[in-house]
């Protein structure tokens, strides 16, 4: 009998619970399926879906039981995250032998929002990295991850000679009582060698960084030039000044852009590299890059989803070549509003490539780059363009995060020697509005012929982590108005508005993006909150993201080609590479942070008892993490501050009731740098202590 159905039967009677027997009654089950239910219903007893108690049967969420994935941190402790409930805090001694992204049942302790792991329903660790010490018997191996600490066991150690000091990969055999049996599928290099510790990384998270075989072997076929073949049917715009923006060390350019004007009105066209035209559905590369996602980005050194001879040569709007694009050629009013618009297969030439900062330079002094003389007058409308689409997006409530990112900075060996914010200035903020327009338009297309395509959707946030919030921003005095289950973006944007240039803002911000949902790929066309925006999808970066590439395929075959064929098929290969390229996506986010975190621990070693001032970014019952100006964060812990703190009900401060003492988010310290671990991946500070005339120690 279907889980579903006995379920949905226990919810709907939650006021009159019943027994079992009683059950088979109300279901009115004959012998054979009387032996089917009580199957399904031990089954679900076992996994604490359903309890069964004097006798009745009622859910386990009823009785405080959850199911879910554990976020797990390498300090020891995890979270199980909810898309509406709070997220369920699991600690270090209640984590044993539970490892990151199991699913597990976890039973919540009275009167608190800590869990208990009561069972593991399902591992989900499959390999594991670490260095192998063989110079002495037994050989040791140290995984990368501490809390593999002591727990492995290595099956085929003996078959591997001078492998001392070395990198090696593990593949999980089986969970035994007490440790992990696990044998060693490769050998990545000497724990030393540079790159290996990023290596480690990326392949300890899954992430594909050798081509295959087959791959390999069809990069011969790749073109290096355009035909004339390739032109025919195509809308000729070489002619046009066409030009790329883009970071000075970019090599996969997959947008260009050009403006005119008509009249009162802009006509902008974004033109996007025909990355289909050479990844074809269902060819080697196609089938690479759908398992891959996406590209990742780790600091010195990109994994493509395409091969480098496609996402830099032919599938790159190289300058002064002559490339395949998909034109969306807009015009737009003073209102910021799309009056008109038209999109085309066409071939183009990028005439310059321009790099953000040199753009920046010009855009407040037209002489400081006189090689940009010819494209001034394009820059100069593009600002003004900019602004007004800015206007009309800050009028749909579109929520600037005005994040700041960490610029880590390397020398040849890999070696952190610097870590600064990443600059972000007018050229920046107009290819942002640029490509956010054209994925609008792109995407209202789709969504209203009601043609099969791949949303990037963002849901409105959870009523009660939106009380949390409000209740937060009121603390530090700031007034979150409205109805709380009906929230606008336009409130949260207007509150982020009030409070920039505040020292409030940036614990604003930080506070508001752990209360949203997080942004995925669907199939539905749920909206985007946070952009203010009805239909939005990713059409602009085919190189890097493969729903990009799937779109490019949809508007082909539906607007271009008008082929209606095999709609259905269609709409279930967008179901499920919705759920593909989001868990892609989140796999390559985690490995880049963690990539991070490695690189600046290791950063951090050099700066032993040097003296910082920071911001408290958050608040947990062990501690508290401070933010430094870079962006580098670490850990307070409660144990190394003077008295005896609680964490606040509100969950934003940490009190020293006696002393009358309290720290909270937001609230700037002064912090020394007490430790630092490349292999744990995190800092720790303690708190500098003021000094004060007369205070006992």
């Amino acid at each position: 009998m279907e889980k579903n159905l006995i379920i949905n039967g226990i919810k709907d009677h939650k006021n009159n619970p019943k027994t079992v027997f009683e059950w088979i009654s109300f279901f009115g089950l004959s012998s054979e399926e009387k032996k089917d239910f009580i199957q399904t219903i031990d089954t679900l007893v076992e996994n604490y879906e359903v309890i069964l108690k004097d006798n009745r049967l009622y859910l386990g969420e009823w009785e405080g039981y959850f199911h879910g994935k554990i976020r797990t941190n390498r300090r020891g402790f995890g979270f199980i995250d909810f898309e509406e409930k709070p997220s369920i805090y699991v600690s270090k001694d209640n984590l044993k032998n539970v490892y990151d992204q199991d699913t597990i049942v976890v039973q919540l302790l009275p009167d608190s929002d800590e869990g208990k792991v009561i069972k593991v329903l399902e591992r989900n660790l499959k390999r594991i990295v670490g260095v192998v010490l063989s110079r002495r018997k037994p050989a040791k191996f140290i995984a990368d991850n501490l809390m593999y600490e002591n727990q492995i066991r290595i099956s085929n150690l003996d078959d591997f000679k001078n492998i001392h000091r070395h990198k090696v990969l593990l593949e999980v055999q089986s969970f035994e009582s007490g440790y992990i049996l696990c044998e060693i599928k490769e050998v990545l290099g000497h724990a030393d060698d540079p790159g290996v510790d990023i290596l480690s990384v990326l392949i300890e998270n899954e992430i594909r960084v050798e081509w295959p075989k087959d791959v390999k072997d069809a990069i011969d076929s790749i073109p290096l030039k355009v035909s004339k073949k390739d032109m025919q049917n195509r809308l000729d715009l070489r002619d046009d000044l066409i030009f790329t923006i883009d970071g000075a060390d970019a090599k996969d350019l997959d947008d260009a852009v050009s403006i005119t004007k008509k009249g009162d009105n802009y006509v902008l066209s974004v033109h996007i590299i025909d990355v289909d035209h050479y990844v074809r559905k269902d060819s080697v590369f196609d089938i690479e890059a759908s398992k891959r996602g996406t590209s990742v980005y780790v600091i010195d050194r990109v994994v493509s989803m395409l091969p480098p001879q496609l996402s830099n040569g032919i599938c790159s709007l190289n300058p002064n070549e002559d490339r395949l694009a998909i034109s969306t050629i807009m015009e737009i009013n003073k209102n910021g509003n799309v009056v008109s618009y038209d999109i085309k297969p066409t071939v183009i030439n990028n005439k310059q490539r321009l790099t953000y900062e040199m753009v920046n330079m010009v855009l407040k002094d037209k002489n400081s780059v006189p090689e940009y003389s010819n494209v001034y007058d394009s820059l100069i409308m593009m600002e003004a363009l900019s602004e007004i689409l800015q206007q009309r997006r800050n009028k749909l409530g579109a929520i600037d995060f005005d994040k700041d990112e960490a610029d880590l900075q390397v020398d040849k060996d890999g070696f952190v020697v610097d870590i600064k914010l990443k600059e972000r200035g007018v050229s920046e903020k107009i290819i942002e509005n640029f490509m956010v327009t054209t994925n609008e338009v792109i995407s209202r297309l789709m969504a209203w012929s009601e043609w099969p395509a791949l949303y990037r959707v963002h849901e409105k946030p959870d009523a009660a982590k939106m009380r949390d919030f409000a209740g937060f921003a009121q603390i530090l005095g700031y007034k979150l108005k409205g109805n709380m289950d009906e929230i606008h973006p336009h409130q949260l944007q207007k509150l982020l508005s009030e409070s920039k240039g505040s020292e409030n803002h940036f614990v604003l911000t930080l506070q508001l993006l752990r209360s949203m949902q997080k942004a995925r790929y669907d199939h539905n066309n749920i909206g985007h909150f946070g952009l203010g925006s009805l239909e939005y999808s990713h059409f602009t970066s085919p190189i890097r993201r493969y729903p990009d590439l799937l779109l490019h395929r949809m508007v082909k075959k539906y607007f271009f080609n008008n082929n209606f064929s095999g709609i259905d098929q269609d709409l279930e290969l967008m179901a499920k590479m919705g759920k593909q390229t989001s868990e892609a996506e989140r796999k390559a986010i985690f490995a880049e942070r963690e990539v991070n975190d490695m690189k600046t621990a290791e950063y951090m070693e050099g700066k032993i008892n040097e003296v910082y001032a920071g911001v408290i970014s958050s608040v947990h019952k062990f501690g508290m993490f401070v933010q430094l100006p870079n962006l580098v964060e670490g850990l307070v812990r409660v144990d190394s501050m003077d008295g005896y703190y609680t964490l606040n009900p509100s969950g934003f401060a940490l009190e020293d009731k006696a002393n009358k003492v309290s720290y909270k988010i937001g609230q700037k310290v002064k912090v020394v740098v007490v430790g630092a671990s490349k292999q744990a991946r995190n800092v720790d500070f303690e708190i500098v202590k003021e000094k004060k005339r007369g205070r006992k120690k």
